[in-house]
């Protein structure tokens, strides 16, 4: 019986050393608890086409129905979008589809993820996704472009994308908009009209607003400037 007992006591012994070294092996090699797990930039990159620039013009227009768009994009998988940050995704309506469309390396830490989104009613307008790949996550989301329209208002807005000498991504938007008078009023036939112009900069402390003065950035950049009106 004390054979046995000492037997007993041995074996879970063995057992427990065995637990503990199985447990210690685990801590020390992280990897093997990570290694199937894939990053939300490998799971969002499927969904967009590799491009590389110094400068882009990004436009809305309708033919996003149409196959031939070149800003058409991929639809993004649900699964996907609920892994993104509100600021992102989950604070615009997924009632219609947000759509991939381009990805290009800013530096050597972060990548912009140029994406169609929902609009009023639509996919008709876009953002700039900016990733952080060290961290894996959305860290910023800009605004460049929109299309809408409807009893009278319309709103058009674009943008130009563009490294300056630093290798730092800058926008240049245009937004448009009017007011058709004669939706109410057959005989009114005012429209009103407003136009204003942003540059704007992305570098690792944020988004950064450069002018808003159109006057001077007509001087600036007469050229792109000139190709944002449409």
């Amino acid at each position: 019986m004390k054979d046995k007992t000492i037997f007993l006591l041995s074996l879970i012994l063995i057992i427990f050393v065995s637990i503990q070294s199985c447990q210690n092996h685990v801590k020390s090699n992280p990897q093997i608890t990570n290694k199937n797990i894939e990053s939300l930039y490998s799971k969002l990159s499927k969904f967009y086409k590799d491009t590389s620039f110094n400068g882009i013009y990004i436009y809305p227009d309708t033919a996003y129905v149409d196959s031939v768009f070149v800003f058409k994009g991929t639809p993004i998988d649900s699964n996907v979008l609920a892994l993104l940050p509100y600021f992102a995704a989950k604070d615009l309506s997924w009632d219609d589809a947000f759509h991939g469309v381009y990805r290009f390396t800013i530096d050597s830490i972060y990548s912009g993820f140029i994406t169609r989104v929902p609009g009023e009613y639509t996919s008709s307008d876009f953002s700039l996704w900016i990733f952080n790949r060290q961290k894996d996550e959305i860290v910023a989301s800009m605004d460049i472009a929109a299309l809408f329209g409807d009893a009278g208002d319309c709103l058009i807005s674009n943008s130009y994308l563009f490294f300056n000498n630093n290798k730092q991504i800058n926008v240049l938007n245009r937004s448009y908009w009017s007011y058709d008078h004669s939706v109410e009023d057959s005989a009114d036939t005012r429209i009103d009209v407003q136009q204003s112009f942003l540059h704007t900069r992305w570098t690792n402390k944020g988004i950064d607003t450069l002018s808003a003065d159109s006057a001077a950035l007509h001087q600036a950049f007469p050229v792109h400037m000139d190709q944002l009106i449409w």
